[in-house]
């Protein structure tokens, strides 16, 4: 694998910020990857499209190495998850081990993991009264769900 090197960071906020708090977090950002010898020349904020959050981009001086950058956008306030995911990509090799900000090429639809289910039912060797039984069971459940999800979305 090409030992690939960016100048370009990229965090994900999974929070709302107003002006301020971003101005604070940029400069925040700045200081600590000054401290690292890392000149800052600018970060462009966008708000994330599912509205939720922020997407950061900081442009440096420095080319910085797959691990570099990874750890680099962990500890300028990305997600510890991804840290961990993206630090096992870059280990088995992947070209393009950072999927933040990339095209959604295919997005689950909310009723997958209930149609999924009927249909395993539905090809079993189950008895009639246990198949229905189960789909009944499903659709009470997802019917619940949709009910919880609606209220806590205050919908």
């Amino acid at each position: 694998m090409k030992k690939l090197r960016s100048k370009i960071l990229k965090i994900d906020i999974d929070t709302k910020l107003d002006k301020k708090q971003i101005l604070v977090f940029k400069k925040t950002r700045i200081a600590i990857l000054n401290s690292l010898g890392i000149k800052v020349l600018k970060i462009i904020e966008h708000p994330s499209p599912s509205k939720k959050g922020h997407h950061f981009w900081i442009h440096t001086n420095k080319l910085i190495s797959n691990n570099e950058r990874n750890f680099y956008e962990f500890i300028s306030g990305g997600d510890v998850t991804r840290y961990h995911i993206n630090k096992r990509r870059i280990k088995r090799g992947f070209e393009y081990w950072s999927k933040l900000f990339s095209r959604v090429k295919w997005k689950r639809p909310k009723d997958f993991d209930k149609r999924h289910a009927l249909k395993i039912i539905s090809k079993s060797e189950m008895l009639k009264y246990e198949k229905k039984f189960l789909i009944s069971y499903i659709e009470r459940e997802y019917a619940f769900k949709k009910k919880i999800f609606g209220i806590i979305k205050g919908r």
